[in-house]
Protein backbone atom coordinates (compact mmCIF):
# COMPACT_ATOMS: atom_id res chain seq x y z
CA UNK A 1 0.00 0.00 0.00
CA UNK A 2 3.23 2.28 1.10
CA UNK A 3 4.22 1.71 -2.70
CA UNK A 4 1.06 3.17 -3.88
CA UNK A 5 0.97 6.00 -2.61
CA UNK A 6 4.36 6.74 -3.19
CA UNK A 7 3.49 6.65 -6.87
CA UNK A 8 1.44 9.20 -8.99
CA UNK A 9 -1.76 7.07 -9.44
CA UNK A 10 -3.61 8.76 -6.47
CA UNK A 11 -3.24 12.00 -8.27
CA UNK A 12 -5.46 10.68 -10.45
CA UNK A 13 -7.95 9.67 -7.90
CA UNK A 14 -7.91 11.92 -5.02
CA UNK A 15 -6.99 15.77 -4.89
CA UNK A 16 -5.04 17.77 -2.18
CA UNK A 17 -6.37 19.37 0.89
CA UNK A 18 -5.79 23.02 -0.99
CA UNK A 19 -8.00 22.00 -4.12
CA UNK A 20 -10.43 20.39 -1.86
CA UNK A 21 -10.99 23.16 0.41
CA UNK A 22 -11.06 25.64 -2.72
CA UNK A 23 -13.92 23.74 -3.88
CA UNK A 24 -15.43 24.18 -0.82
CA UNK A 25 -14.98 28.15 -0.19
CA UNK A 26 -16.41 28.61 -4.29
CA UNK A 27 -19.59 26.38 -3.19
CA UNK A 28 -19.47 29.17 0.03
CA UNK A 29 -18.69 32.70 -0.95
CA UNK A 30 -20.87 32.11 -4.57
CA UNK A 31 -24.23 32.97 -5.16
CA UNK A 32 -26.53 30.13 -5.53
CA UNK A 33 -28.69 29.99 -8.64
CA UNK A 34 -26.38 31.85 -10.57
CA UNK A 35 -23.05 30.21 -9.92
CA UNK A 36 -24.49 26.75 -8.64
CA UNK A 37 -27.61 24.50 -8.35
CA UNK A 38 -28.63 23.82 -5.41
CA UNK A 39 -28.48 19.85 -4.61
CA UNK A 40 -26.29 19.20 -7.27
CA UNK A 41 -23.22 17.46 -7.29
CA UNK A 42 -19.80 19.46 -7.89
CA UNK A 43 -16.29 17.87 -9.01
CA UNK A 44 -13.95 20.98 -9.68
CA UNK A 45 -16.40 24.06 -10.30
CA UNK A 46 -18.71 22.23 -12.63
CA UNK A 47 -21.90 20.01 -11.97
CA UNK A 48 -21.36 16.33 -12.63
CA UNK A 49 -25.03 14.48 -14.27
CA UNK A 50 -26.36 12.10 -11.97
CA UNK A 51 -26.95 8.90 -13.53
CA UNK A 52 -29.84 8.04 -11.12
CA UNK A 53 -32.09 10.21 -10.70
CA UNK A 54 -34.07 8.36 -7.94
CA UNK A 55 -31.70 7.62 -6.02
CA UNK A 56 -30.78 10.78 -5.77
CA UNK A 57 -33.81 12.02 -4.76
CA UNK A 58 -34.06 9.12 -2.28
CA UNK A 59 -31.25 9.93 -0.57
CA UNK A 60 -32.13 13.36 -0.54
CA UNK A 61 -35.44 13.17 1.66
CA UNK A 62 -33.59 10.45 3.99
CA UNK A 63 -30.84 12.79 4.96
CA UNK A 64 -33.45 15.90 5.01
CA UNK A 65 -35.32 13.57 7.39
CA UNK A 66 -32.93 11.98 9.79
CA UNK A 67 -31.96 15.98 10.23
CA UNK A 68 -35.61 16.69 10.99
CA UNK A 69 -35.81 18.93 7.59
CA UNK A 70 -38.56 16.90 5.97
CA UNK A 71 -42.11 18.47 5.37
Amino acid sequence: MGTLFRSPVPGLFFQSPAEAAGQMLWLATSEPGRNWVSGGYYEKRSLRAVNAPSVAAELWDRSAGLLGLAP
